[in-house]
């Protein structure tokens, strides 16, 4: 959910005490930094990493069917039917309509558009069980690109922090905090 990002401590916690599901927890709730810490986690021999790539397909996998059902139910309600009916998102709906296996395939890639994608689709005219099929396997690509990056990639970041490990843990908490707003402001200046 890129509108807003959970504290990575929290996502560590939730990976470190129920494993595999809290990957799964994580990638439904939050996103690639859940899953990531999954495959550093996995890395460390706290669990295979097919167990954290998978949780993390099925995290992913279900969340967005989850929010692509509820707005498939509500597709025709008089609210969405004004939305709808405005030029910018008529003619995104279009687009959508028009390319689907793309746009489902790559939705999850592109920052802010978690949330946004599968509801879009859900709004739109495709298939259901072209959505399913398409969610399955970019989900399956996502989770087993970000879990191999926290596997590969998640030794060499500990490495870098580990000298605030030492530190009394106000100062930890601040220089992630300070890191986090950095990243999101790289981010941000990207786009």
């Amino acid at each position: 959910m890129p509108a807003h990002v959970l504290p990575a401590h929290f996502l560590t916690t939730l990976v470190h005490r129920l494993g595999p599901a809290g990957v799964g927890l994580g990638a439904a709730l939050e996103g690639e930094t859940a899953v990531v810490i999954g495959g550093a986690a996995a890395r460390h021999g706290l669990f295979s990493p097919v167990a954290a790539g998978l949780a993390a397909w099925a995290g992913s996998f279900l969340a967005d069917q989850l929010v692509f059902w509820l707005a498939r139910e509500q597709r025709h309600r008089s609210f969405v039917e004004r939305l709808a009916a405005q030029p910018k998102v008529g003619r995104a709906l279009a687009l959508i309509d028009r390319h689907p296996v793309p746009f489902c395939c790559l939705f999850r890639f592109v920052y802010g558009f978690r949330i946004a994608g599968p509801a879009a689709v859900g709004f739109s005219r495709v298939a259901g069980r072209l959505f399913v099929l398409c969610n399955a396997v970019s989900a399956a690509v996502w989770a087993a690109l970000f879990t191999f990056a926290g596997y590969r990639f998640g030794p060499a970041l500990l490495s870098a922090l580990r000298p605030l490990l030492h530190l009394p843990h106000i100062w930890v908490e601040l220089a992630v905090f300070a890191l986090a707003l950095a990243a999101i402001w790289f981010t941000r200046a990207r786009r």
